[in-house]
């Protein structure tokens, strides 16, 4: 997925900057949870791994869409293109899960409780907004490269 955002930086600094995004929660939820009981701990891991799925499925959601738009392009993919029926079909599914995660996550910054629920909603929205624009600028960027 790096790839799809253009950074400007050598590859070995590209890909230890995205595989440390994907560690820096643990080890924060480690070391903020070091001086607490056994069970405190456990209980704080778990809710990482909970709230880990959330992300998770806009990580794979955020890279269906470069896969979709890939393989329903005949000049890059041949006779291996995809058929039309799977194009439809993959491009629905996609459309309901983004908007199905889209929908429960103001739900899930309010259950993190680390802001008062109006304020978790508008930075629920705001970072909506945010992963339509990136997605939204993704396919422009994907579609004028043809």
């Amino acid at each position: 997925m790096e790839g799809f955002i253009h950074l400007k930086m050598p590859l070995w600094a590209r890909r230890l900057f995205t595989r440390l995004l994907s560690v820096i929660p643990v080890i924060m939820c480690v070391l903020m949870t070091a001086k607490d009981s056994i069970s405190q701990q456990h209980f704080a891991l778990n809710m990482l791994l909970e709230n880990s799925q959330v992300f998770l499925a806009f990580a794979v959601l955020s890279s269906i869409v470069p896969l979709l738009i890939m393989t329903d392009d005949r000049r890059m993919m041949g006779q291996f293109k995809n058929r039309k029926i799977w194009s439809i079909l993959g491009w629905v599914s996609s459309i309901i899960l983004i908007f199905l995660n889209l929908c429960n996550l103001p739900a899930t910054f309010v259950s993190f409780n680390m802001m008062p629920k109006r304020d978790a909603v508008v930075f629920a929205y705001a970072i909506i907004m945010l992963i339509i624009l990136l997605m939204g600028w993704t396919c422009w960027d994907m579609r004028n490269k043809k």
